[in-house]
């Protein structure tokens, strides 16, 4: 049997904590957090807050600029 070797997408502005195991394939959309012992077997979109096994979301993150988080009046 022949192994397949698909890549894994890490966006800008993620944390990827101790002890992930990230599937071939994956996505993992910009500012996002990936709690530690998480298990990534599906895409993640972008200002995710996810963990467990399998990897959930269990909250959702301000929108990010360059400089910094964005609010209603600007970066901060």
């Amino acid at each position: 049997m022949r192994a397949l070797a698909r890549p894994v997408q890490i966006g800008l502005r993620d944390w990827v904590c101790a002890g992930v195991d990230i599937t071939g394939g994956v996505t993992i959309g910009e500012n996002t957090i990936v709690g530690a012992g998480a298990v990534v077997a599906r895409c993640l979109p972008s200002g995710m807050i996810a963990a467990g096994v399998p990897a959930r979301r269990s909250g959702t993150l301000p929108l990010m600029s360059a400089t910094g988080f964005l609010t209603p009046h600007g970066p901060l």
